[in-house]
């Protein structure tokens, strides 16, 4: 897993607090095909954990920005 060295902007805008990130004005197909998300860690020396079930992959990249986006 590559951990980034600087962490992405909507993380950081929200205070480490995932469930605070402003969603992407996006539009979303309304097909339920649900996806749950979790992170566990540390922001500025406390400790976060965050987990929701978003509708489907374009809510929670909406939802989530880059936090859950990983490349291979």
């Amino acid at each position: 897993m590559h951990v980034a060295a600087r962490p992405p902007a909507a993380p950081r805008a929200a205070g480490g607090d995932i469930g605070r990130i402003p969603p992407k004005e996006v539009y979303c197909p309304m097909i339920y095909a649900p996806v749950t998300t979790s992170a566990r860690g540390e922001w500025g020396g406390r400790a976060v954990t965050y987990k929701e079930t978003h509708s489907n992959s374009c809510v929670m990249a909406a939802r989530t920005g880059s936090v859950f986006a990983l490349s291979n």
